[in-house]
């Protein structure tokens, strides 16, 4: 780790921009090569660092001031010097070590700017939690993999006579199962029906590098495979589908990418734009809570805005950690392949992004001066509430009024609430109050729009999630849309394995025309899977050389099947 030289921020050895206060960060110097110790040398024991001293000895702290220091590399420490700064050192050096992680709190009130401030409030508020929880959903998405075994059933009541007792029938003990098991470029999927608790039909179907295959035994006890690359390049199709493939990237790569941008947003904030009123009263209209604190007012000019708006359009232009990470979900090989494919033979990806992305900048750029005037001229202001040395309120307006407000109160690890609403529209009112034991939280959240109310009462524990990433607990959602039915949904531990997702609907028969008075869905899903490629003993037939006549003959032939001996046995289950 190194130091931001204008706030002393802890910042990332290959950051570019300073999350604490937006400074552009000159890229550290390669680190020394170690030299081989001599033999019989005698060196003597270096001193460990204890709790919380994260940082070199003459590392800044805020408010320090700080000459020509390199923060790319550990050095040995300078010769100390007296005055303010090795005072203030002493003072976090003590805050550090007596009181572990709230020292960060400590350093403000050791020399933090009014701006510096009013950047942390709000990154502690709202932007840290935000991050963490982005950068583990993308760590899922972008794993690579996924696998499973997931059975959808259903349970429904109705009242209405012969036609609710067909509907209820036929739920009975039905089911659709699916075991997947995808990796990279290979998949394997399982997929069964069963109708009132009997079987009806289940294949395999296969996916192998541009090989794909399908197994239905009740239709045919062959496994027909083709690849598929060569199906298409015989039509004049010219693809390699051996290189298409789930992509794989981290939640990191993406939370460092909106990190750099977010600092270059923030470097619009500095000291001469950002004003400070101490012990001043305000009140959180929504939550009904009254404060006295510190009110932080951001107004840039326009030249404040133009310039980071240039360093962001500058930034867009050179970006190759951007690049690179879109080229992870888009393969640009793959994409021209399928581009070709198409028609489109002169197609680039890497030239369609580049040229995207360079015009982007330039619109950023060109309307640059003309955004920050227009948002003097409508009198943007920034206004950051504190008490308790905690964000208790953002207002973000203009001469017209505030366009967001979101009011905070409460300890996030005990009990919270929070209200985002606007004065310029009633269409923005959302408010979530939870109380939280260890990983639950137990609350609710409340929308209000011109369209109706939509409240959600919910208690769910986040250290247990399912295969999809959804918490365990339950939700409880009523909707003014759905004219009183209620919708229940649970995520828990199931009998069988793995974790039931519920969803329970009461008070259908408005939504139905009666036919349904209530109805329970379940989609049971475990973490690993018991998918199975089809069994050795099933002939194996390649029809990737076959022509039109041939594979016209081969879907009739399952079509003849599948009426003389699954059709039968499916109308005699539903009694027809």
């Amino acid at each position: 780790m190194r130091f931001c030289p204008n706030c002393g921020s802890q910042v990332d050895d290959n950051a570019k921009f300073c999350t604490g206060c937006g400074e552009k960060l000159m890229q550290p110097a390669p680190a020394p090569q170690p030299q081989q110790p001599q033999y019989r040398q005698n060196v003597p024991p270096q001193p460990q660092l204890q709790y919380g001293q994260n940082v070199p000895p003459q590392a800044p702290v805020y408010g320090t001031p700080v000459n020509n220091y390199d923060y790319g590399q550990m050095q040995e420490p300078p010769k100390k010097k007296k005055g303010k700064g090795l005072l203030i050192g002493a003072a976090a050096a003590v805050g550090v070590c007596a009181v572990g992680g709230g020292a960060f709190l400590a350093l403000r009130g050791l020399g933090a700017s009014p701006a510096q401030e009013f950047l942390l409030y709000q990154k502690e508020a709202l932007v840290d939690q935000s991050m963490k929880q982005m950068e583990e959903n993308l760590d899922r998405l972008g794993s690579g993999k996924f696998t499973s075994d997931m059975t959808l059933s259903a349970d429904v009541s109705s009242d209405n006579g012969l036609v609710g007792s067909m509907v209820t029938g036929m739920t009975k003990d039905s089911s659709v199962g699916l075991k997947l098991d995808a990796s990279g470029s290979e998949i394997v999927l399982n997929a069964d029906l069963n109708l009132m608790g009997s079987p009806v039909l289940d294949g395999v179907i296969t996916y192998n590098a541009g090989t794909a295959g399908f197994y239905i035994p009740a239709l045919d006890d062959t496994y027909y495979t083709a690849d598929l690359s060569k199906m298409m390049q015989k039509n004049g199709i010219d693809v390699d589908l051996s290189k298409v493939k789930l992509p794989e990237f981290t939640g990191k790569e993406w939370t460092d990418i909106l990190t750099d941008y977010t600092a270059i947003v923030c470097s619009a904030v500095n000291d001469d734009n950002v004003t400070l009123e101490k012990k001043e009263d305000f009140t959180l209209e929504k939550l009904e809570a009254d404060f006295t604190g510190n009110v932080y007012t951001w107004q840039p000019t326009e030249e404040d805005i133009q310039e980071m708006l240039e360093k962001l359009a500058d930034h867009i232009d050179e970006d190759e950690k951007l690049r690179e990470s879109i080229y992870k979900v888009a393969d640009p090989e793959v994409v021209d392949m399928f581009a070709r494919a198409s028609g489109e033979d002169s197609f680039s990806f890497e030239s369609y992004l580049e040229e995207g992305l360079k015009n982007a900048a330039q619109q950023i750029r060109d309307n640059a001066a003309d955004t920050g005037k227009e948002l003097v001229e409508n009198e943007f202001t920034w206004t950051l509430y504190v008490a308790d040395k905690k964000a208790k309120m953002i207002k973000i307006a203009t001469k017209d009024g505030a366009g967001l407000i979101i009011e905070m109160d409460g300890d996030k690890e005990k009990d919270y609430s929070v209200a985002v609403w606007s004065e310029m529209s009633s269409d923005i009112d959302v408010r979530t109050s939870y109380t939280k034991d260890g990983s639950v939280y137990t609350g609710e959240s409340t929308t209000t729009s011109s369209e109706g109310n939509v409240k959600t009462t919910f208690a769910i524990d986040e250290s247990k999630k399912s295969v999809f990433g959804t918490p365990y607990g339950t939700y409880d959602i009523e909707m003014d849309a759905l004219q009183g039915t209620g919708i229940h949904f649970e995520v828990a531990e199931s009998e069988n394995g793995g974790a039931d997702h519920i969803i329970s609907m009461n008070n259908l028969s408005s939504l139905s025309e009666g036919y349904v008075s209530s109805g329970t869905i379940t989609l049971n899903a475990t973490e690993t899977t018991t998918a199975e490629l089809p069994p050795s003993s099933a002939k194996t037939q390649d029809i990737t050389d076959w022509d039109v006549n041939q594979l016209e003959d081969l879907f009739m032939k399952l079509g003849q099947s599948l009426e003389q001996n699954v059709l039968p046995n499916l109308t005699q289950a539903i009694g027809f």
